[in-house]
């Protein structure tokens, strides 16, 4: 039978304007039997490994608030929030405390907001993706403008789930809170790693002083910031959906708790747009390095057997009856695989050149993907549910003036392929992704697993 849904209560009360709301513990929630109660408080209640809660950036003056930027606009009509990184600023050794929500070198992070048409009921909190950042891998955004919406979906670039005037979008008309992603850590570090290798050149935006020999790995403090953003500014939403593309996508899945308790009464969704929310136990070398720069191992609970973004997944699934999950990835995507250390290149075509896996659909990638959220699927019926593309085919892409593989770009639902119809080889027939969510939003019953052969 079908999980129960969140239950029903009074919309919560719109906090003042000047300050954020002290948030209600989860236990507050009502209707929950005792046992899902001790579960779900376990998480915010309980030693945990290093004894750091998960919210210590939530609640009421934990972080100061942003401050809206009247100089800023673009054409879908987001208003930019922005936080001081240097709040408190002190010194720690050599080290500049940025005590405030920051990107990666110490450079202002801020978030946007847009009024929805339906009273703030429906509200979609997008946290975007830019690689990922460890020691010996710097391949990750490193300041918040880089991906805001007049650089990134301004200009007639808005596509996919950002288009508010496309019908087909499953999420037009809702309220919207865009992140942008700068700190490298796939929204879950918090930690100041001295690296005197990391030193990109990023000119007067970098607060102070501060150019590099550091890496300020802050995303539960920008994913805090974020969400405490969204409480403000929309108390009333009762369906709330948090999605993300590629390292958004990976915080947006394991980052469903800190949405729970911000809004503990809400219809909540999980939308993970190609974000590797998993390890790879064939190569812990990458996890463990990840792990020590990130530090996001200390917030997970301490009944959890391993730090593994699996374990995490499950026990929110577990623990948390109200709150559904849909994944999308593509065998083909390089981005996820490498990531995950799956090779991308098999051992070389003619004359030795390497031949991209993603011609034959990148077994490896595949096999691992549904062993790993398989199992998730046949444990959560009705809660989890995957829409995998394992095939391929070239498209124009008329940037490039060359024929790319489709399912190369990494992600689809801010891609005009959002909407285009693929064949379901599970006998769901034609279904393009868009329509996939508008049912899981629903929680309709024909909300099924896709799979494109």
């Amino acid at each position: 039978s079908a999980p129960p849904s969140a239950p029903p209560s009074a919309p919560p009360t719109a906090p003042p304007s000047t300050s954020f709301p002290t948030y209600s513990p989860i236990a507050a929630v009502p209707d929950y039997s005792p046992s899902v109660l001790a579960a779900m408080s376990e998480l915010a209640e309980t030693d945990l490994p290093r004894k750091d809660s998960f919210f210590k950036y939530l609640d009421a003056g934990a972080l100061a608030d942003p401050v809206a930027d009247a100089a800023y606009s673009d054409r879908l009509g987001f208003t930019k929030h922005t936080w001081d990184p240097l709040e408190r600023n002190g010194t720690n050794g050599t080290a500049p405390a940025f005590d405030g929500p920051s990107c990666i070198l110490g450079s202002a992070f801020s978030a946007y907001t847009r009024p929805g048409t339906d009273g703030g009921r429906s509200l979609l909190i997008f946290l975007q993706g830019g690689g990922a950042c460890w020691r010996g891998e710097y391949s990750c955004y490193a300041r918040a403008d880089q991906t805001e919406p007049a650089a990134l979906l301004d200009g007639g670039a808005a596509s996919g789930l950002h288009d508010p005037d496309d019908t087909r979008n499953p999420f037009a008309g809702y309220g919207v809170v865009y992140a942008p992603y700068c700190d490298g850590s796939v929204w879950l570090g918090d930690d100041t790693v001295e690296d005197g290798a990391y030193n990109p050149d990023l000119g007067s935006n970098v607060a102070g002083k501060y150019r590099g020999g550091f890496r300020n790995h802050r995303g539960l403090r920008n994913l805090s910031a974020a969400v405490r953003l969204a409480r403000r500014t929309f108390p009333n939403a009762r369906q709330i959906t948090l999605a993300g593309h590629s390292a958004g996508g990976a915080g947006a899945a394991l980052a469903a708790p800190l949405v729970r308790r911000a809004f503990p009464g809400v219809e909540l969704t999980i939308l993970n747009d190609a974000g590797p929310a998993a390890d790879n136990p064939a190569h812990p070398a990458g996890t463990a390095a990840r792990e020590g720069d990130w530090g996001y191992c200390r917030f997970l609970p301490a009944s959890l057997p391993t730090c593994r973004m699996l374990d995490f997944l499950d026990y929110i699934l577990r623990t948390d009856p109200g709150v559904r999950m849909a994944f999308y990835s593509a065998a083909a995507d390089a981005v996820a695989a490498e990531y995950l250390d799956i090779p991308v290149t098999s051992g070389g075509g003619g004359g030795g050149v390497p031949v991209p896996l993603f011609l034959s659909g990148n077994r490896n990638f595949l096999d691992y993907y549904v062993a790993s959220y398989g199992p998730l699927a046949d444990r959560h019926p009705g809660r989890f549910r995957t829409f995998v593309v394992a095939s391929y085919r070239f498209v124009f892409d008329g940037f490039a003036g060359t024929e790319v593989p489709f399912v190369l770009t990494h992600g689809l639902v801010q891609k005009p392929e959002f909407y285009e119809e693929l064949e379901d080889s599970n006998g769901g027939g034609a279904l393009a992704l868009s329509e996939w969510i508008g049912r899981f939003l629903k929680g309709a019953d024909d909300w099924q697993n896709v799979y494109v052969s």
